[in-house]
């Protein structure tokens, strides 16, 4: 029995991998990740505003000179590129062919103006940092006009320092928000493409076997609880290898990251700039946390799927039989994927516990401080019983439906079989 086991997990196993389609697949996904995972580094290439080095030009004609104040708030203000800036102290005249260059010019009178002059647009937050700088030099010069004190000004323009202190936060950071919108999106969405194809794999190969009466031939050798198992094992096993594809992909995608970033000036190793220091332990445990629910997601997705597909035996009741799984893991996504924006809300926490949604809501929660361990070790255990249920209800099930070809509607059929499957089952 065990050789029978072993030559129909490896069979199916070979088959899918030996397939040009798995070839081809994983080629176009480890471009994709590469191509994510280093997408500002790409865009950055190409070139852009982002990437131009401007040349200001600052005059005055106000008694007082102005220059090194201006040049030192510009430098210190929060253009991201001030570094790259080149400021001039003088005068220049704009031509049609003048490019990157600005010219700020301060008009004296009885109240300051100023004017910005540029051939093309430039960086909105470049101007910003023009506009607060000259609205700095027009406080200082009319304090000096109406002879106010200097250091009253400064502390009347000065910012209140607030402290923040938050009680019991869990956790809880605009850092933490940011890290549960990264799990979802670098995580939660392949994975859910990837439990979408176990579905449609598990289930269309145990379709293909019965709508071809082949599985009269392997049930005339092999127990229905061997093959099914087979089926699971063999499944998952390529999900398993396909993870491990996809996380060396990521691996390679972020090793040339860094080195990119070593050797280019103002890539940052990650496109978002987030201390991640103190969130160290709770991304290792939430990155556990992903890889065994993952494990026992894909099991209990592809069990109940493979149960289902025994009972269909044209492809209009395939389709009818899958709708509810597919309706399931998308309830399951949105939800993830608003999760964030109601942050601490108690309805993603309940979802949490039913095991179809645990891999799409759990890490993220963890990470944000809305559950704890035990949280996650209970919603673990939830699983691991659910799927010991659906496989001591499923496989008596899967017995009666896989060579079941009565005409009947595909859910009368299932519930007829899970009639009698109960039946057999008490003796």
């Amino acid at each position: 029995m065990k050789s029978k086991f072993r030559f129909l997990v490896s069979f199916s196993l070979k088959r899918k991998i030996m397939k040009k389609a798995f070839l081809i697949s994983n080629i176009i996904l480890c471009l994709l990740v590469l191509l994510i995972s280093n997408l500002d580094t790409i865009i950055k290439s190409f070139g852009g505003d982002f990437d131009q080095v401007y040349t200001i030009y600052y005059q005055d004609d106000i008694n007082r000179e102005y220059f090194e104040l201006f040049e030192y708030s510009i430098i210190n203000g929060p253009y991201e590129a001030a570094e790259e800036l080149i400021i001039i102290n003088g005068d220049y005249a704009l031509e049609e062919e003048s490019r990157n260059i600005i010219v700020v010019e301060v008009l004296d009178g009885e109240e300051l103006s100023a004017k910005i002059s540029s051939n093309e647009l430039f960086s909105t937050t470049l101007y910003s940092s023009l506009s607060s700088t000259l609205n700095g030099i027009k406080v200082q010069e009319t304090a000096l006009r109406l002879d106010v004190n200097q250091n009253d000004i400064s502390q009347i323009l000065k910012q209140i320092e607030v402290e923040r202190f938050v009680v019991n936060d869990e956790g809880k950071s605009e850092e933490s928000s940011l890290l549960v919108e990264g799990v979802t999106i670098v995580f939660i969405i392949p994975f859910f493409f990837g439990i979408l194809m176990v579905v449609q794999m598990i289930g269309l190969e145990i379709f293909d076997e019965k709508s071809t009466r082949s599985m009269e031939v392997i049930m005339s050798s092999v127990e229905p609880k061997t093959h099914l198992k087979s089926k699971l094992v063999s499944v998952n096993l390529f999900a398993i290898l396909q993870f491990l594809l996809l996380s060396a992909y990521g691996g390679i995608g972020f090793m040339i990251r860094s080195i990119v970033s070593k050797s280019s000036k103002g890539i940052p190793a990650l496109p978002f700039s987030i201390d991640l220091t103190e969130y160290y332990d709770r991304i290792i445990v939430a990155g556990i946390i992903i890889v065994v629910v993952f494990i026992l997601t894909n099991l209990l997705y592809s069990l109940c799927m493979s149960i289902l597909a025994a009972t269909a035996n044209e492809l209009d009741d395939y389709q009818k039989i899958i709708a509810p799984v597919m309706i399931l893991m998308i309830l399951g996504f949105y939800t993830a994927i608003f999760a964030p924006l109601f942050d601490g809300a108690l309805f993603s926490q309940i979802m949490a516990y039913i095991p179809f949604f645990t891999l799409m809501l759990a890490p993220g929660l963890y990470i944000s401080g809305d559950i704890s361990i035990i949280e996650v070790i209970t919603m673990v255990s939830i699983q691991i019983v659910s799927i010991l249920a659906i496989y001591s209800i499923g496989v008596p099930l899967y017995k009666q439906s896989v060579l079941d070809y009565s005409s009947e509607g595909v859910f009368k059929r299932f519930i007829k079989n899970l009639k009698r499957s109960r039946k057999e089952s008490r003796h």
